[in-house]
């Protein structure tokens, strides 16, 4: 429930899935540290989390990748909603 670590361990990981060309790893790294930014880490209320890694890995997964891109959508949701509060 540390979310630094967390965090830094999101970072590697979507550096890995970078270095691999895996648009669906990247994609999904950085989904889950998004959530973790809203949270688990102290961001104050009415401030919304960076979404735009999100929209990017959005733009780049296209529509094929339909069940991701509704998980990515929910995420950002989240992250609106969250903000608001």
């Amino acid at each position: 429930m540390d979310a630094g670590p967390i965090i830094d361990h999101y970072e590697k990981a979507i550096a890995a899935y970078r270095l691999a060309g895996d648009i669906r790893g990247v994609a999904r790294a950085l989904m889950e540290q998004t959530r973790t930014r809203y949270t688990l880490a102290s961001v104050p209320l009415g401030i919304l989390v960076d979404i735009q890694p999100l929209e990017a890995a959005l733009e780049a997964l296209g529509e094929r990748e339909t069940a991701l891109h509704g998980n990515i959508l929910t995420v950002m949701s989240g992250a609106y909603s969250t903000a608001q509060h």
